[in-house]
This record gives structure tokens, C-alpha cells and sequence, in this order.
């Protein structure tokens, strides 16, 4: 069955009618990441233990430390009494805890990121490409004015579930919006390009479990631009180049410009140094 997208006042609801797929993400430091899949009634099962889904000899990993079940829409997980702990979202649990698309659990050095294809049962709003924009130029007047980062992302995604899946991993005050074609704008209030980074990762690694392809460009505000222009100009073209972004240590900081008149200037100037000039 397909997905049908319906529109109001700006925001786009994909219903999603497929079979839903849950799974987890797995990182552990120093072995990689691997997808493990969540059936229904299974219990994945964390620990030192042989038995265990997901293995690790670690001293701070209790022999059968917690266990995720899926039933029905609903997906728990469980601490099963371990020493150290499971955390959701950086918050310690007692009882089970019913868990979302999204939500990161912490077992020791295991991280583990819960994904959703398909929604299980619910919908997510995108914004409109006319909203993005307006919400795109909202936020990079806040940075600018009180500098403050905010991280950009252009994703390219051609699979709804995978969209739809990724929208529900993003925090309250996250945005993802249309731009054209399969292309979409992710708005991150708040996050340096580390931390920005490692979000696009997660989103990227969310449409790679469902074997979907997926490719992203980033830019920070305000140190990658100061207006939307340019900012958009730089995501279209690490998208189309495949250009990584720059490293933190190598960007220097953007001047601030509180004078409207300056700041048109150093607007224009970041509009030139993006052009190919002859120079007499």
C-alpha cells in the first residue's frame, strides 16, 4: 500500500500505510554499529550473558542488564536489575518505559537509538516549503542577532517511510520541511557542528537500516553565512559536490554585524566570495 500525503495550512501529513519495521540502531565504542531488528513479542536482550541479543564483557554492563520488547505499536524497555543502570534519553528508568521512534538507551557503552520505518500508526508534520522558508529565516535571525548556533541539513530521501521515521527522531523544537523534489530541510536549533553532525548521522543511519538511500549537506549559522541565501547556497552545493563540511577548528567566526547597513555589506560580500569573479 502507498503513502498519502495531505495538506493543511501548510503542513504536510504522511499517512503511512505500510507494515510498520522497528529496530534499534547499536553503537558501541570501539566495535562499530550494527541494525538489530525489534519483532513482534521477541525480547532483544542487553548483557555480559552469552545469551543475551546483544553481548558485551564490559564492567559496566551487568550480565543480563536490560531487555526491548516490541507489542503491537508499543515498544518497552526494561532494566532487569543491573548495577549501572539504563538510561533513556540521558535519564535514568526503574520500571519499563515505553520508548519512541528516536529515544536513545544508554547500557554501559552501549548506545542504542530506537527507529520506526513506517510510523507505526501515526503521522508526523512537514512543513510546506513556503512555512520551511519562513521558519528557515526566523531562526537565522535569532542566531545572527543573539549568536547562537543553529545546524542546517539538506537531505535528499526518496522513501516516505524512511522520511516519516526520520521526522520523529527530531526534538520539539527541530523542523524538517520540503524544498524540491525528494530534497528536504532539516532546521536544528542549538546544536554545534558536532552535535549537529551526529544528529544528520543518526538520520542518515535510520534510512540506511531501511536499505533506502539517503545523502545530506550541513552548514552551521552563523559561522557558515548569515542569510538564508547563502546558508541555502551552500547546502545545495554540498549536496549536489558531495563536499563534506568544514571542521570546527578551521572555521573561523563569523563577524557580527548589529548595524542593518553592515550587515547588508557583509551579506553581499558572502554573495561574492560564493561567485566566480575576474579579478583586474
Amino acid at each position: 500500500m502507498g503513502t498519502e500525503p495531505q495538506t493543511l495550512a501548510g503542513v504536510t501529513e504522511l499517512a503511512v500505510a505500510t507494515e510498520p519495521r522497528a529496530f534499534l540502531v547499536i553503537h558501541i565504542e570501539g566495535a562499530g554499529s550494527r541494525v538489530v531488528d525489534l519483532p513482534e513479542g521477541v525480547d532483544v536482550t542487553f548483557g555480559r550473558s552469552r545469551g543475551a541479543t546483544i553481548s558485551l564483557d564490559h564492567e559496566k554492563v551487568s550480565r543480563m542488564h536490560s531487555r526491548v520488547r516490541r507489542t503491537g505499536d508499543a515498544i518497552e524497555v526494561e532494566d532487569l536489575g543491573s548495577r549501572n543502570g539504563t538510561r533513556v534519553n540521558g535519564d535514568k528508568i526503574g520500571a519499563a518505559r515505553r520508548i519512541e521512534s528516536g529515544d536513545e538507551l544508554s547500557i554501559g557503552p552501549i548506545l542504542a537509538i530506537v527507529g520506526v520505518s513506517s510510523g507505526l500508526r501515526r503521522t508526523s508534520p512537514i512543513l510546506d516549503a513556503e512555512a520551511g522558508e519562513l521558519r528557515l529565516a526566523a531562526e537565522v535571525d535569532r542566531s545572527v542577532r543573539y549568536h547562537r548556533p543553529v545546524t542546517l541539513a539538506l537531505m535528499r530521501i526518496t522513501s516516505d517511510a524512511v522520511l516519516e521515521s526520520i521526522a520523529r527522531t527530531l526534538r520539539p523544537m527541530d523542523v524538517i520541511a520540503e524544498d524540491a523534489g525528494d530534497d528536504y530541510l532539516l532546521i536544528l536549533p542549538e546544536l554545534s557542528r558536532p552535535d549537529g553532525a551526529a544528529a544528520i548521522q543518526r538520520a542518515l543511519e535510520l534510512a540506511r537500516a531501511s536499505n533506502q538511500p539517503a545523502t545530506a549537506s550541513t552548514a552551521l549559522c552563523p559561522d557558515d553565512g548569515t542569510s538564508v541565501d547563502v546558508l541555502m547556497s551552500q547546502l545545495r552545493r554540498g549536496l549536489r559536490t558531495g563536499k563534506l563540511p568544514r571542521a570546527e577548528t578551521s572555521v573561523p567566526a563569523a563577524p557580527i554585524a548589529v548595524e542593518p547597513a553592515m550587515q547588508r555589506v557583509f551579506t553581499l560580500v558572502e554573495r561574492i566570495a560564493d561567485t566566480t569573479m575576474t579579478c583586474l
